[in-house]
């Protein structure tokens, strides 16, 4: 069994409208897929996440929150990989360029495009938790006036 972490990072925008961060690697999923890579020997996860984005997309991240562990069975066709999803606040002038592994990069509008592999489901998990956090944050600021 192989590990590999999967990020998925938003950026700020007005109303807070999330725009995920889409690396294109046609030859693992023939579609959009969200960054991700194998964790090396001797590294955390979280290293492992923060270097695939920055290889793929040139994206330097810092803070990570997890999203979840996605372990199903059949999920990759190349086998039986493990990916760690984490969400992470970037600014919103970050501008992603494709790297070593990745056709390109780019801010999409996950609403009109198509995910490959269960990323969709990855991603509306991610929303969810985002989202929940915003609420959560709105509620801990009214409770402070």
């Amino acid at each position: 069994m192989a590990i590999k972490g999967s990020e998925w990072h938003y950026r700020e925008r007005p109303r807070w409208r999330p725009i995920a961060l889409s690396s294109i690697r046609w030859g693992v999923c023939g579609s959009h897929a969200l960054p991700g890579g194998f964790v090396k020997v001797g590294e955390t996860v979280e290293d492992a996440c923060r270097r695939e984005v920055r290889e793929e997309t040139s994206v330097e991240l810092n803070e990570l929150a997890l999203v979840g562990v996605y372990s199903d069975l059949n999920r990759d066709p190349r086998g039986h990989i493990v990916s760690i999803a984490y969400t992470s606040r970037l600014p919103s002038d970050v501008l992603p360029r494709a790297g070593s592994d990745a056709t390109s990069a780019e801010w999409v509008d996950t609403s009109q495009v198509t995910l490959g592999l269960d990323h969709a489901q990855i991603l509306a998990d991610a929303k969810a938790k985002i989202f929940s956090h915003i609420r959560s944050e709105g509620h801990d600021a009214q409770a402070d006036h």
